[in-house]
């Protein structure tokens, strides 16, 4: 398994709505779903076992459905496979989810 993280790799931070608490993921590639298996598990009916994807590549975050019963939602529509950015909303079956990226260690001003 390769642990080494792209060099312009950025962590993706998830906001739950309303409540505000914040999910981090910090690998390349995170599993979301109800599965034990996945990343960040969400454990309710409406979200399936291996609900969606969210890649990191080329200096910037996707997520990809992976065939879910009840859809991935980017702002309000159904997406198999989307770019995700700072300010987008992500529905889950119930859970939605305001996106935020973290900085890098090492950004260049421009």
């Amino acid at each position: 398994m390769n642990d080494v993280l792209p060099p312009d790799f950025c962590p993706l931070q998830l906001l739950l709505q309303p409540s505000g608490l914040s999910f981090t993921l910090g690998k390349p590639t995170q599993l979301v779903g109800r599965h034990s298996d996945a990343d960040l598990r969400l454990p309710m009916a409406d979200v399936s076992r291996r609900h969606c994807r969210f890649e990191f590549a080329d200096g910037g975050w996707r997520v990809r459905d992976l065939s879910s019963l009840n859809g991935t939602f980017l702002n309000g529509e159904r997406v198999t496979e989307a770019p995700v950015r700072p300010g987008d909303e992500v529905q889950l079956g119930g859970f939605t989810f305001v996106v935020e990226t973290l900085a890098p260690a090492l950004r260049r001003a421009g």
